[in-house]
């Protein structure tokens, strides 16, 4: 297959990014009603989250909706979806043995859509739309020796899992990250690795401690320690979605959830230089299957019309 090196991006239009917000709450009321039928907890997270506390709406700039799922939940999902699920119109993306995504988070795909990243255009997986879905585990007391533990077996399980050395994290890090993959070079050896560490980094149970953490994520946000009853059963808050009025999964006690991981001004917005979409778009066109744009399972360039 084609070898597509820095792959280009392009900017997303204001009507793009209100189309992708609506796309996005599709897949998210798909898989509200889902868990919400089957009994698995789950609560919005992130920009939406932020949204529904300021305004009541999706940020402008927000280009789509991120869940966290404790990780009994989490793990169930995993095994309900393709049985039980519309998986003609939903995929379960997630990195596995014979599945490299190149994330971390397990995520929800549009079949009907297709948004190609430029991190992912070489992977063999659905390339629509989706939505993301962080675990939260179960954690040890912050700063204990059990904590860093569970902290570095995290990382190792996010550096193999994705297997490519960190960008934006600074150069020590990624010499670090170069080192590491070369030390263990080949995907079946990293798969076993990776896997290993989830092991050992999910194995304090959800429900029995105080404590909880975003493990499957950027490092910064991997030492930052939730308490387990911020998020409860969570609450419906309005959202408003392209004009109508819906109910948004909330962490139970919101306030005290953004303000671990946004800080203390969560609701001042940024500086108008940040207000940009977090996504980085190679190709899109949320009127069509990504099958069509697909060769031999992969995404093909001329099919789309790029000649690169």
């Amino acid at each position: 297959m084609e070898n597509f090196g820095a792959a280009k991006t392009r900017p997303v239009s204001a009507d793009e990014l209100r189309k992708m917000q609506e796309k996005s709450w599709e897949i998210y009321q798909y898989f509200a009603d889902f868990c919400d039928q089957r009994g698995l907890r789950f609560y919005g997270c992130g920009g939406c989250v932020i949204g529904a506390a300021r305004d009541g709406k999706f940020i402008p700039w927000d280009d789509d909706v991120d869940v966290y799922m404790p990780r009994p939940d989490y793990e169930r999902l995993a095994s309900l979806w393709n049985r039980e699920a519309d998986t003609e119109r939903f995929s379960y993306v997630r990195t596995g043995a014979n599945t490299h995504a190149g994330d971390v988070m397990a995520k929800i795909c549009d079949n009907f859509t297709t948004l190609v990243t430029p991190y992912q255009i070489d992977k063999k997986i659905p390339q629509g739309l989706t939505i993301d879905i962080f675990p939260l585990d179960g954690a040890p007391q912050p700063k204990s020796l059990a904590w860093w533990w569970q902290v570095l077996m995290g990382e190792l399980f996010n550096l193999y899992n994705v297997a490519e050395v960190p960008k934006n994290h600074g150069k020590v890090v990624a010499l670090g990250a170069k080192v590491a993959l070369a030390l263990v070079p080949h995907p079946r050896w990293r798969y076993k690795l990776w896997r290993a560490c989830e092991k050992q980094m999910s194995k304090w149970d959800y429900d029995r401690h105080e404590w909880t953490a975003r493990i499957c994520d950027d490092p910064k946000l991997i030492i930052v320690p939730f308490r387990r009853k911020w998020f409860g059963q969570g609450i419906d808050m309005p959202l408003e979605v392209a004009g109508t009025q819906q109910q948004f999964r909330m962490p139970a006690d919101w306030d005290a959830y953004l303000r671990a991981e946004f800080g203390d001004d969560y609701l001042n917005p940024p500086p108008i230089e940040q207000q940009q979409p977090k996504h980085a778009v190679y190709f899109m066109d949320l009127d069509t299957p990504y099958q069509e744009y697909m060769t031999n399972g992969r995404f093909d360039p001329r099919k789309a019309g790029i000649s690169d």
